[in-house]
């Protein structure tokens, strides 16, 4: 792989790409792109191999184009890596053929230049996004707990792929701003201030996104109430019926009167759950309940529903870096102020939004969107002792 000037196409001052055949190494198997240069991270075994490395294209004002994961080599000699341009050898050593022209895919689509021929996973994971873009395109979405977190992303996704979007939460400042955030995006929004633990502001919700857009096709039912606190530590047990409140029965409000309109559309119907609803974990128990409530409730609606053209998704997030354990309710029913949870290693809020919305899109039943929470979930049914001892000391040391 060369970074330098571009061979084809593209004036000065542009990003341009072109893939030829060629074996690695060679200057014909490359990819070249103008103004651009390889920030690799790499692992080395016990003799220097290079068994795993990632990286991104980053341009000369520092940001990063696109990531590129996943490569494997057995370099012969241990290479430095930590930091600078990799010396070509270096790359094209790292890069396979395939990976390259995938590489080239994803830099080519994301720069509008046409995508070369004999696409890589790279390119596939951009039609697949422009698929889910053209499905949402025009679409009515209901989303609730739209200003933060994966709320937010999703809203600025939906927005940016030309949906309708009907926002609802319950702060209106942060409407507003959301509003003006999307301002400049392909589809619209409508603020509509929503408390979704009371049921005539669920079902005002929807009359009003049906009244100003004339139908409904998507509710994304995402607004979430966290908890944090020993249930022996509880000073107000008020705070089990307000997570239920919110949790389960604001979801259930919203989908019970968005039926009608989600019927006359063949529309989609998606919920974001949480791996704490299949698994037990201490300090979380009402929010564990209300969430697992949650879940079976729409998963019993899906058999309902079937031959209604009604979809339903419910997709389980592991930890998710967001402001939700901030805004988490203490033993004393207030919030804590704070996360208690490392969120350094946790998955983004936009990568759960991605995975969420592309499941809505495609009709799936949803998933656990983590290797450790598929296998904890398996772990529980065959040593549940195990799971229940890993759950103690990861809250012991806040992960």
């Amino acid at each position: 792989m060369d970074i330098g000037p571009a061979h084809a196409g593209g004036g000065p001052g542009q990003h341009s790409a072109q893939m030829a055949g060629g074996q690695p190494g060679s200057a014909a198997g490359s990819l070249a792109v103008e103004g651009l240069q390889l920030v690799p991270i790499a692992k080395h075994d016990d003799h220097g191999h290079i068994v795993a490395a990632r990286g991104g294209l980053r341009s000369q004002d520092g940001r990063v184009d696109f990531g590129i994961e996943g490569f494997h080599t057995r370099a012969r000699e241990k290479q430095d890596v930590k930091g600078g341009v990799w010396p070509t050898h270096q790359v094209e050593s790292i890069l396979s053929p395939e990976r390259r022209t995938g590489c080239a895919s994803r830099f080519a689509a994301y720069n509008g230049l046409p995508i070369p021929s004999k696409p890589g996973a790279g390119a596939r994971t951009v039609m697949l996004k422009r698929k889910i873009q053209a499905i949402y395109a025009g679409k009515v979405v209901v989303l609730t707990g739209a200003t933060q977190g994966i709320g937010r992303q999703m809203c600025l996704r939906l927005a940016g792929a030309g949906a309708q979007v009907v926002m609802a939460a319950r702060n209106r400042e942060r409407l507003d701003a959301l509003t003006t955030d999307c301002s400049d995006l392909p589809g619209s929004v409508l603020a509509v201030p929503t408390d979704i633990a009371s049921e005539p502001q669920c079902r005002a919700l929807m009359e009003e996104a049906h009244r100003a857009y004339g139908r409904i096709d998507v509710l994304i039912n995402n607004a979430g109430l966290s908890m944090w606190s020993r249930v022996d530590e509880l000073e107000d047990l008020g705070l089990l019926r307000r997570i239920m409140d919110v949790n389960y029965l604001g979801s259930a409000y919203c989908s019970c009167y968005a039926l009608p309109f989600l019927k006359e559309t063949r529309g989609r119907l998606g919920l974001v759950a949480s791996l704490t609803g299949r698994i037990p974990v201490p300090t979380r128990a009402p929010y564990a309940a209300s969430k697992i409530a949650a879940a079976r409730f729409h998963e019993s609606l899906r058999v309902e529903l079937h031959g209604s053209g009604v979809s339903v998704t419910v997709t389980f997030p592991d930890w998710v870096a967001t402001t939700i354990r901030q805004n988490s309710l203490g033993s004393d029913s207030k919030p804590l102020g704070y996360s208690p949870a490392q969120e350094e290693h946790m998955m983004t809020a936009a990568a759960c939004a991605d995975i969420a919305l592309t499941d809505i899109a495609l009709r799936r039943r949803g998933r656990i969107l983590s290797l450790r929470g598929n296998a904890a979930v398996l772990i529980k049914q065959l040593w549940p002792g195990l799971v229940e001892l890993i759950a103690r000391r990861a809250i012991h040391k806040g992960k």
